[in-house]
């Protein structure tokens, strides 16, 4: 296994480095000035309530961390941030009619994305198979 994990952290790094550089592009296209973090922000405020706080540790990051990040989403008009009515220090995040636009209009999973297509020539079973063993992955680095 020794021999294995260099060459899958090479591979990782270079997957997850050309998925960054066809968002950037898509982003640029579509002239939208946020980076695939913010977006991948906004996608996870889409699923569901989140704090600030809340979204930090489902993102495994430090509060501190992601703080600029929120601002220059509220900035920007694509989230709203509103503080608890029982604890001020809660701060709740949700998408504006500007976010959602953007989610609905730079979809990941449209057939201009370089990921689909490359899954795509995979073919069903190759590309299920492959699914599967990164969850399983996934699932064992967080144990």
């Amino acid at each position: 296994m020794e021999h294995l994990t260099p060459k899958l952290k090479h591979l990782v790094f270079a997957i997850s480095k050309s998925i960054k550089m066809d968002l950037e592009h898509r982003f640029a296209k579509a002239e939208v000035k946020i980076t695939p973090f913010q977006f991948a922000v906004l996608k996870h405020i889409k699923t569901g309530q989140f704090t600030a706080n809340g979204l930090a540790g489902h993102l495994s990051i430090k509060p501190p961390s992601l703080v600029p990040v929120l601002d220059a989403l509220s900035k920007g008009g694509y989230i709203a941030k509103s503080h608890d009515k029982l604890d001020r220090r809660k701060i709740h995040l949700s998408l504006t009619g500007k976010g959602q636009y953007l989610l609905n209009h730079i979809s990941c999973s449209d057939q201009s994305d370089l990921l689909y297509h490359a899954l795509r020539k995979l073919g069903q079973k190759k590309a299920s198979s492959l699914i599967a063993l990164l969850s399983e992955l996934s699932a064992n680095l967080e144990k």
